[in-house]
This record gives C-alpha cells, structure tokens and sequence, in this order.
C-alpha cells in the first residue's frame, strides 16, 4: 500500500523502496503485486524498454492466478501486444482473459473489442505482410471473431481471392462454403458467392459439387 501511494504521488525512489521490500517479503500475493506495480512504474517512466516489460508481464502471469491481479496483467500484456503490432499475441492474450473472467466487466469489455481488432487488422495493409496460408492461417486461429455483415463477408472474401492467386483452390473453395452455409441465408449476397464458389470446385475436379452450387 505504501510502495502504490509513493507510486500515486510519482515518489519514484520511494515507490521502489516499498515495491522491493514486498517483493523480497516473499509472500507471493504481495510479491507479484509489487513486481506488477515496479514494472509498470519503471515501463512508464522509461527506465524498462517494451521487451524488458513484455518479459516481465509474462512471467507474472504465471506466478499468480486466480484473480483481479491476473486479468490486470492479463489486460496489460494485450495492450502491450497490440501497441506493437503484435496482433495475433494480443488476441491470444485477450481470449485467455475472457475465458478466465467471464463475469468480469473488463473482461467483457475486451470481448467487445476482439472483434473490432481482429476485423481492423484483416481489412488493414498490415495483412499483406503476411503469406495468404499464414492470412488463412491467422483467420483459422480467430475465426469466432470474425463480425456479423458485411465486414465479415469482405473479409472472407478477400482472403479466398489472395488463396485463389497462389492456386490454393482448394482453401479459397473451403472458405466461401463456409460462408455461404453459416453466414449468409439467401438473398444476392449469397447466390454471389455461391456463383463465385461452383467455378473453384470445378476447377478441383469436384463436378457434383459445382452442380449443387449451381
């Protein structure tokens, strides 16, 4: 308590002081509360570089679970993640949190976002850093996030369009029947890519397929 008030007031030195004394008391609620809060001082006033940080919050999450402490540095680490482009860590990050937590506010607040963040990042330029089977390797991982409408939809397609380039026929097909069969009910939409998805199917040599898209 002392080592958070000296912490609160930006007494640095002081602030330290009491974060050592908890951490060397060896009491381990006490311990991992004091090194979240000496990394988190240290990280802030530039004295811990990002790796340094990133190291130390992992490690924290091991030490101790079970409580608001763990989703503290749970939600730290994904922040951290993010801020370093880090996307599929994060995601990671945050489903453990969600799982973990699932009564908790913040934990459903961060529910909200994976969405958003996994949507933003699969319609953004950073996608093209990565190979169309890594691309339909990151999709497979987070594919529960993939939003409802036309966000969604654009991103599958996209995706299945980069997989049809590299003559990954096969995925691209794999892609866009499971859209027509658990996104989209009917309408234009649906009988678009149905149109576009009879064609792949030919092309893999599968003709009773291609006649039920038909």
């Amino acid at each position: 308590v002392n080592a958070m008030i000296a912490d609160a007031h930006e007494q640095e030195e002081r602030a330290i002081g009491h974060y050592d004394a908890a951490i060397l008391s060896g009491y381990r609620p006490v311990a991992a509360r004091a090194r979240f809060g000496k990394a988190q001082l240290l990280h802030r006033n530039g004295k811990m570089d990002d790796e340094a940080f990133g190291k130390e919050l992992e490690s924290l999450r091991y030490a101790w679970r079970g409580d608001d402490l763990e989703l503290d540095v749970l939600t730290r680490l994904a922040s951290l993640r993010l801020s370093e482009g880090k996307v599929g860590e994060a995601l990671k990050v945050m489903r453990t949190a969600t799982d973990n937590y699932p009564d908790s506010e913040e934990a459903h607040r961060m529910n909200m976002r994976m969405s958003d963040i996994f949507a933003d990042y699969f319609l953004s330029k950073s996608i093209d850093d990565l190979t169309p089977v890594q691309a339909l390797s990151f999709f497979e991982a987070f594919k529960e996030l993939t939003p409802i409408g036309q966000r969604g939809d654009e991103m599958i397609r996209d995706l299945a369009e980069r997989l049809v380039e590299v003559d990954l026929l096969e995925q691209a097909a794999h892609l866009l029947d499971y859209q027509v069969a658990n996104r989209l009910h009917g309408g234009v939409a649906k009988a678009q890519v149905a149109a576009r998805l009879a064609p792949l199917f030919l092309t893999g040599h599968k003709p009773d397929t291609y006649d039920y898209y038909l």
